[in-house]
């Protein structure tokens, strides 16, 4: 039985400036899992919508596999681009050199990491630094909504050994969405994977 699946959903932007995504044209291999923009509320909003991404983080086309993590949950370097590149240019906007990761799965109560991207002599974290602990903050996602048994009110993205797989997923792209501290990834999904 074939799965129905909007076009809309198949990733095949490769323009630094898009909004979401980093994949070849022509591979509809992975499905980008949709989800909102981040967006601060209240006081803070009209310093928001920063526009620092990290620009395409992979030298492969269709995105950083979560199965090349090496038993250390890293990735090879020479499967960044420019790995030991500051992550942050501008480090001293990310105030105390924290930002947050938000994740926001289809289905699932959105969650936010934190993360430390400014090292102790004032610099930022390089790419890969930066890319490995993004990649963790989704591992410990799907082990916390696993672990916890959270109902998933769309089952089409439900997480777990019956769903999606944290192995299945692919980083496509991090960006800064909100006044320098406030993160989130593009996730691809290999389309054999989905329930």
């Amino acid at each position: 039985m074939s799965q129905l699946i909007d076009p809309s959903q198949i990733s095949s932007d490769s323009s630094l400036s898009g909004a979401l995504g980093f994949v070849t044209p022509g591979t509809p291999l992975c499905i980008r899992v949709p989800q909102a923009i981040f967006t601060l509320k209240g006081a803070h909003q009209a310093k928001s919508q920063a526009s620092d991404p990290l620009p395409h983080v992979a030298t492969v086309s269709r995105g950083l596999p979560f199965k090349c993590l090496n038993m250390y949950g890293e990735f090879p370097p020479e499967m960044i681009e420019n790995p030991d590149d500051p992550a942050i240019e501008d480090i001293d906007r990310a105030g105390n050199g924290v930002v947050h990761l938000h994740i926001l799965w289809p289905g699932y109560e959105g969650r936010t990491s934190s993360l430390t991207c400014k090292q102790a002599d004032g610099k930022s974290v390089t790419r890969l630094e930066f890319i490995n602990r993004v990649t963790m903050a989704f591992k410990r996602f799907f082990s916390t909504v696993q672990k916890e048994g959270e109902i998933c009110t769309e089952p089409k993205w439900r997480i777990g050994d019956d769903g999606i797989k944290f192995t299945d997923l692919r980083l496509g792209r991090i960006m800064n969405v909100a006044s320098n501290k406030h993160w989130q990834a593009d996730i691809l999904v290999e389309l054999r994977n989905l329930p």
